[in-house]
């Protein structure tokens, strides 16, 4: 799988916007932003894919 490129200097703001914790100003600057970058909503995608299949992973080990 290649490395999905997207704009550096949006990369913490996109985070926290995957992760749900922006304020309502950066979270509206990073949907603007979204709208108009194709391969920043391509690492959003990608990125919510793995925060979803992350909670589906059991909170502890099984025993050993």
């Amino acid at each position: 799988m290649g490395k999905t490129l997207h704009c550096p200097e949006w990369e913490e703001k996109l985070s926290l916007y995957v992760d749900g914790v922006l304020n309502p100003f950066d979270e509206n600057a990073v949907v603007a932003h979204l709208s108009r970058c194709e391969s920043c909503r391509t690492t959003v995608a990608l990125w919510q894919s793995v925060s979803q299949t992350v909670r589906w992973l059991p909170r502890e080990l099984p025993p050993a």
